[in-house]
């Protein structure tokens, strides 16, 4: 406790001195401040005030610190709570990579599917909705896809942008055993664009673009694109058009 209190009293020991020193000036040398003839400190009681005025605002400092510390333990105490999930997460991540590689054993080319958050790309590949996962590995048709979260695509926060960036490196070490991406593909929801709004299609357009470049950029340009477009069948007209198309 001792040694607490002398820490604190060293910290604050050049505000303190400070202090002291001011109000000493102002009760020993008051009166000789003049101004225009004036002695506004000739009074002992102004200068009492004026010290005790210094003394209250040096007091509310020092407790507004003492709040802003306290406000900003439970925060700290909830960054550490968030990293501690993302090192889990990124665990999770390497774990599920290296286990799809020892079961395939690097022989299936592999594809990358992602799409913007809250679009469901498992089922259009004869998958089961995968709405939470960071990621999920799966083969089909001989071919290893790598079903990628929304929310990493979309990255809303920065754990976000660190795990996509985790899930990039992961998968860049898997070339040296055959598992390179060969591809993407880019799964859309037509009744979700439908229904955004002017800026929300602005930003799934934005936040695609940028993570079909860094898998441009990581794994070179000769990725495939392949686009689908689901829920077409709830735009309006879509099903009375098709009426009109050639059975052929």
């Amino acid at each position: 406790m001792l040694l607490r209190v002398l820490k604190t009293l060293l910290r604050a020991s050049p505000w303190l001195l400070g202090l002291l020193f001011t109000m000493y000036l102002i009760l020993i040398h008051g009166p000789r401040l003049a101004v225009d003839g004036h002695v506004p400190l000739a009074a002992l009681v102004v200068r009492l005030l004026l010290c005790g005025a210094l003394l209250l605002v040096a007091v509310l400092l020092v407790w507004l610190g003492r709040r802003g510390k306290q406000q900003a333990e439970p925060q700290a105490v909830a960054t550490a709570a968030v990293l501690d999930e993302l090192t889990e997460r990124e665990l999770a991540l390497r774990e599920r990579l290296c286990a799809w590689r020892q079961r395939t054993g690097g022989k299936l080319p592999g594809l990358l599917v992602i799409g913007p958050a809250g679009v469901e790309k498992g089922p259009l590949l004869g998958l089961p909705a995968n709405a939470d996962e960071d990621l999920r590995c799966s083969a089909v048709d001989g071919y290893g896809l790598f079903e990628i979260g929304g929310h990493l695509v979309s990255q809303r926060h920065p754990q976000e942008v660190r795990l996509w960036r985790r899930l990039l490196d992961d998968l860049g070490q898997s070339g040296a055993s055959g598992q390179h991406p060969r591809g993407v593909i880019l799964v859309l929801s037509a009744a979700r664009l439908q229904g955004a709004t002017e800026v929300e299609r602005d930003q799934i357009a934005l936040s695609l673009r940028a993570r079909l470049e860094e898998l441009a950029s990581r794994f070179g340009k000769g990725l495939t694109l392949q686009l689908i477009i689901s829920e077409c069948e709830q735009l309006p007209g879509y099903g009375e058009s098709l009426a009109w198309l050639p059975a052929d």
